[in-house]
């Protein structure tokens, strides 16, 4: 819409109204300005797998995808703790950290994942549970969680045999 002064108002912006808006003056064709719309959505992520089992000794990776304006960063913890990659050869960030790659995976490994995804307008966070075990051994964990489908269970469980 054009108010009365000539002003353009753009209602109910999404991102298809970013841009380049030039006004030019009427009858002065050299003068004219030029306005950037810039739309900033909040990120919105996705981590896949959401479960994996590993046995020890292979590889894993997890994915995190995020999408936003402006491009969000992307941080991974494990249980709620900052991941130390610095300290450790196993693990490793690949593409922008929308991977996390753990090389030679061990039982210590077994734990939530989680992808939180920053940017100016806000936060988004998911989780994956990676499990690492002996496929001769089955957990109990495991049994119920392909039965029930019950991811606290799974964890609650997991917790139990990791305290006793």
């Amino acid at each position: 819409d054009f108010g009365d002064d000539g002003s353009l108002y753009i209602t109910k912006v999404t991102t298809i109204h970013m841009g380049n808006y030039s006004c030019h003056a009427y009858g002065y064709e050299d003068l004219y300005q030029t306005h950037v719309l810039q739309v900033n959505v909040p990120p919105v992520i996705l981590v896949y797998p959401e479960t994996q089992a590993q046995e020890p000794g292979v590889s894993a990776s997890l994915h995190c995808h995020a999408d936003g304006i402006p491009n969000p960063k992307l941080v991974w913890l494990k249980n709620g703790m900052d991941l130390q990659l610095s300290s450790s050869t196993q693990l490793s960030l690949i593409a922008n950290g929308s991977e996390l790659f753990i090389t030679s995976v061990r039982y210590e490994d077994t734990g939530a994942y989680t992808c939180i995804a920053k940017n100016e307008v806000g936060v988004d966070e998911d989780i994956s549970s990676l499990f690492v075990e002996d496929s001769a051994k089955k957990t109990l964990a495991n049994i119920l969680w392909r039965e029930e489908g019950n991811t606290l269970t799974v964890l609650k469980i997991f917790i139990f045999f990791l305290c006793s």
